[in-house]
């Protein structure tokens, strides 16, 4: 982890210890401290190099950390963020996941896929032909307004769990094998994608999308969708939470589990 802190907590350090210095905004409102400040406290977690640690050219506003993470500044110069993440891989790892015999899942596979391919096809269905504006790590809160795509584990509880972490107020829930799942602090609209799934689990989900495969104009459904979010935001329950599906809680863990 790179060492920061708040930026108006920094401003008042900087005060009591007499000292004026340009601050560096690494991430939205946190600075890192100045190598001046670092030593007076006899600290030294640093892991940002300001300078290339791979060959060749970079853009400017860019740079690597000894982790190989590549950062870049924001268009408004206020911090930076990262673009290149060539650990996922070794996180997936540590959390003792193969990605490649965790996905498919079960359910996927029952459902009729055979690939991780063929299921990441269909993410990019479910995004239409909208353009991405964003791409945020898990449970970050987005800086764009749009199509925003959040780096989140398959698991259900805890890819919805980052999601509201990150502010989303209410999910919007497709499944095409059925799931009950809720949240405890965001209303949770469960849409399935078939009418077979709907009618399976009425009492679970929220709405059928289901009738567009058979002839129901696909603009009728997503008013019908929408009208249903607007009764939500207003106050209305959804199924999970008249079940009370509110235990669904799950944050993505890293390192041993017992």
């Amino acid at each position: 982890m790179q060492t920061t802190i708040e930026v108006l907590a920094y401003r008042q350090l900087l005060f009591h210890l007499g000292l004026k210095e340009e601050i560096f905004v690494f991430t939205r409102d946190h600075v890192v401290p100045s190598e001046t400040v670092l030593n007076m406290f006899s600290v030294d977690t640093r892991y940002i190099y300001y300078e290339p640690i791979k060959p060749g050219p970079l853009a400017p506003g860019t740079l690597f950390d000894e982790w190989g993470i590549g950062w870049r500044k924001k268009a408004n110069g206020l911090y930076y963020e990262p673009f290149y993440f060539p650990l996922r891989e070794a996180v997936a790892k540590e959390m003792g996941v193969d990605l490649r015999g965790a996905q498919p899942s079960p359910g996927n596979m029952a459902g009729g896929l055979t690939t991780i391919e063929e299921k990441s096809l269909g993410a990019i269905a479910k995004g239409g032909s909208t353009l991405i504006q964003e791409f945020v790590g898990y449970g970050e809160r987005p800086t764009a307004r749009g199509l925003v795509v959040m780096d989140t584990a398959g698991n259900d509880p805890e890819s919805v769990t980052a999601m509201v972490a990150g502010g989303a107020p209410i999910i919007l829930f497709t499944t095409g094998r059925g799931t009950p799942v809720g949240n405890p602090i965001a209303p949770v609209i469960k849409i399935a994608s078939n009418t077979p799934v709907y009618k399976k689990m009425a009492d679970d989900m929220d709405l059928n999308a289901g009738t567009v495969l058979e002839g129901e104009p696909l603009l009728k459904v997503v008013q019908r969708i929408f009208e249903f979010l607007l009764k939500v935001a207003n106050g209305a329950f959804t199924s999970a939470e008249r079940l009370g599906h509110r235990e669904l809680f799950a944050i993505e863990p890293r390192g041993p589990r017992v």
